[in-house]
Order: C-alpha cells, then sequence, then structure tokens
C-alpha cells in the first residue's frame, strides 16, 4: 500500500469504545459511520481535520503529505473557524519510525507529529499519529490539542463484507471461530466460498486483555484477492456463548 487504504464495509475498533466503518470512498475523500449511525467526510490522509474533530473549522489552505511516507517529509494545514474568525496554522512532520504495541499487535509505524504554529519543541498543541503501512491506517492517535486530551489504540480492523451473501458471511465467522478454537498459535487456517472472490487465511494468536468478559485472543486474516494481491487485517474475538465474536464485525455489534 502506498499510503492510507479504505475500502466500504472495512470497520475500526478502538480502545475508547468507538466502532468506525466505511460507508464508501471516492478518489480522496472517504465516508464514516459510526456505532451511533453519525456519519462524516473525511480525506484519506487522517491528519487533516474534518468537521468531525473540529465542528466549527473549516480547512482553508492545505499541503498534503506525499505517499508512500519517508522521514523528515513535512504537511501544512490552515483552520478557519467561522464563530471566531481564527485562523489556526499547524505544521506536521514525520519524526521517525517504531516499533508500536497496541491491543491489535505490534506494528512497525511512522510517527507524525502536526503542531500548532511554529513551535519546534512542541509545546503548543500537538496531534501524533502511529501510522502502520502494513494496513494502510493509524494504529494510536494521541491528541493533546483536545481540552480533556485523547487517546486511542488501535484494537482490531473488520473486513468488509458488502455485497456477501449470508451464507458466506457465516462461513467466514466460523472458519474464525474454528482457528481460535481448534488451533494453537500460529497454525494457519484457510477459508474460501464459491460466493466470494477473495479467499482467507486465518492465523490465530494470543490472549489479549480487552477489557471484555470472558477470553480474548488476537488473530490475523489475510484476504488474498483473485489477482493475488494481500490485504491483513488484524482482529481480537472473545467468547461468548462458546463461540468465538470477533469484535467489530455484524456478529458481534
Amino acid at each position: 500500500m502506498a499510503g492510507p487504504f479504505y475500502e466500504p464495509g472495512d470497520a475500526y475498533v478502538y480502545t475508547d469504545g468507538q466502532v468506525e466503518t466505511v460507508l464508501s470512498t471516492s478518489e480522496s475523500r472517504v465516508t464514516w459511520r459510526d456505532a451511533k449511525g453519525e456519519q462524516w467526510s473525511a480525506d484519506f490522509d487522517f491528519t487533516v481535520p474534518t468537521r468531525r474533530s473540529d465542528p466549527e473549522a473549516d480547512v482553508a489552505s492545505l499541503q498534503s503529505f506525499t505517499w508512500p511516507l519517508r522521514v523528515g517529509a513535512r504537511a501544512s494545514y490552515t483552520v478557519k473557524t467561522a464563530a471566531s474568525d481564527h485562523v489556526g496554522h499547524w505544521q506536521c512532520v514525520v519524526e521517525g519510525r517504531e516499533q508500536t504495541a497496541v491491543v491489535a499487535g505490534t506494528f512497525d509505524s511512522y510517527k507524525i507529529v502536526c503542531r500548532q504554529g511554529d513551535d519546534p519543541l512542541g509545546t503548543a498543541a500537538s496531534r501524533t499519529w502511529y501510522y502502520a503501512p502494513a494496513i494502510g491506517h493509524y494504529v494510536r492517535y494521541v491528541d493533546n490539542a483536545a481540552n480533556d486530551g485523547r487517546s486511542r489504540d488501535l484494537v482490531a480492523v473488520s473486513p468488509g463484507e458488502m455485497g456477501w451473501p449470508p451464507e458466506a458471511r457465516t462461513g467466514l465467522e466460523w472458519a474464525v471461530s474454528h482457528a481460535l478454537d481448534a488451533q494453537p498459535g500460529g497454525q494457519a487456517v484457510p477459508w474460501q466460498s464459491s460466493a466470494v472472490a477473495a479467499r482467507f487465511v486465518i492465523e490465530p494468536g494470543s490472549e489479549v486483555d480487552v477489557g471484555q468478559s470472558g477470553e480474548c485472543r488476537r488473530f490475523k486474516q489475510t484476504r488474498i484477492a483473485a489477482d493475488t494481491t494481500k490485504r491483513v487485517y488484524p482482529g481480537v474475538a472473545c467468547r461468548v456463548q462458546s463461540r468465538w465474536r470477533p469484535l467489530g464485525s455484524a456478529a458481534e455489534s
């Protein structure tokens, strides 16, 4: 993946309790919906503010990142607040690469920091993302610009199943449950259906505490498309009434 990558139906689960699902994509925009049904439009570049993050703000000018990222890359944007005519200038930089451990797993990530104004020491308001190229999305976000301070880590990514017949959805759910129930960590379970063009490989992982009652485990789904391209979805499933339910899936919600 050259940069952020989203497909309709993909669901992202976070430690702040939010589940955000991709409704549609265009050349440069993503339409999202949360678990309460609220919808919003965002740039593919997640560092660009949206009306959801800043309800009264509009991005007046923008110099985007060039993807794929490199350490030292820079971007900037200007935000106007309609109610007060306030103009805020933000400077963003890719400060480095590091291994970032979150509930979803450990990822090689780029640390992206956006600071308000021209303060190189970071004493002004700042927002930080840890972007993992392996999944085309960030795995950690820390917002020091918010009055109450905000942070979230990625728990899981559920693959989009829009257009799938019910039997295919049930089949993949069964394959995940079977992998977590019957296979030790590291042994992969393949799954495919004549109703779905892609095939999947499910790799069970270690137990993890996500604040749910009962047993929860990591797992990884690798989707292999008809043209052999691959996409990885890190997941977490918890045992509910003797069955494993992936967090963020239609079955879990």
